[in-house]
């Protein structure tokens, strides 16, 4: 073989050995259905071809194949009871449900995977919460001091100390808890590496079940939520989710205005 052609083969191993990670972390970002570089251009079009097909990706699992079921009248406790039973396969709540889920009906987190809920459009985003830590306006100055020493004991220390973290973990384990359960990161991706990092050896849920939602979630917009009348705005949209999954003609923009109508009402009536 000549020169040439020795040339020609390793310039084509180095062309695709420089393709395959870059490529790689693209196509898992596809297959999870997370955003990429190429969703500005490629998503309209997906959906033009959806339109022009007569596809509604919102409702095919719903009035197509019935894989979302038909029990909609379902808590938090009853959707994570069906979950763990196997009569569901998919649903969406906070990302450290499987904590609850093992505890309480007997997942088994090899079996659990987590991921991103879709977003479009620069108004979407994703709802931000959490557990609140409450001290009663009533405690004494001290009681409200232990309080707080608590409250950055037990959230916060397991992510900014090392012994802290293991100490955790290892607790988990004892009590034959998962670790390694993602959350809503407080702290930047580096901090977030580095605590996980300092329990690696400890963490027991597949990493790669929850690689969707931990590779994802820092380029997610968060949003808070709403400061005044936040019950209210939920119980109005817990009718249109309602809606939306029993009813095969709802009309969802509709509705949507409808609640913000709703709610507006009440906060303008705050300001007079």
């Amino acid at each position: 073989m000549t020169l040439n052609g020795w040339f020609q083969i390793l310039l084509f191993l180095a062309a695709i050995l420089a393709v395959t990670a870059p490529l790689g972390r693209f196509m898992t970002r596809v297959f999870n259905r997370e955003k990429n570089w190429l969703d500005p251009v490629l998503r309209p079009v997906e959906r033009l071809i959806y339109k022009a097909t007569g596809v509604d990706e919102t409702k095919d699992m719903r009035w197509t194949d019935n894989s979302l079921g038909s029990n909609f009248n379902l808590d938090w406790s009853g959707m994570n009871q069906y979950f763990g039973s196997g009569q569901t396969a998919m649903y969406p709540s906070g990302s450290d449900v499987l904590t609850a889920l093992v505890q309480s009906d007997g997942v088994d987190p090899k079996d659990y995977g987590l991921g991103l809920i879709p977003t479009e459009g620069d108004n979407s985003g994703v709802l931000s919460g959490g557990n609140v830590a409450v001290v009663s306006a009533a405690a004494s100055p001290a009681e409200k001091a232990a309080a707080v020493k608590w409250i950055d004991f037990y959230y916060m220390q397991k992510l900014l100390d090392k012994s802290a973290a293991v100490a955790d973990a290892k607790s988990l384990i004892s009590n034959k808890q998962p670790v390694g359960v993602p959350q809503l990161p407080i702290f930047d991706k580096a901090q977030l590496d580095t605590s996980l990092g300092w329990i690696d050896s400890y963490i027991n849920v597949p990493k790669e079940n929850v690689a969707p939602f931990q590779n994802g979630i820092f380029d997610q917009k968060i949003i808070a939520e709403p400061a005044k009348h936040t019950q209210e705005l939920y119980a109005a949209l817990d009718s249109v989710v309602q809606a939306v999954l029993t009813d095969k003609n709802a009309d969802i923009d509709a509705l949507l205005k409808g609640v913000n109508t709703q709610i507006q009402a009440l906060i303008d009536a705050d300001a007079k």
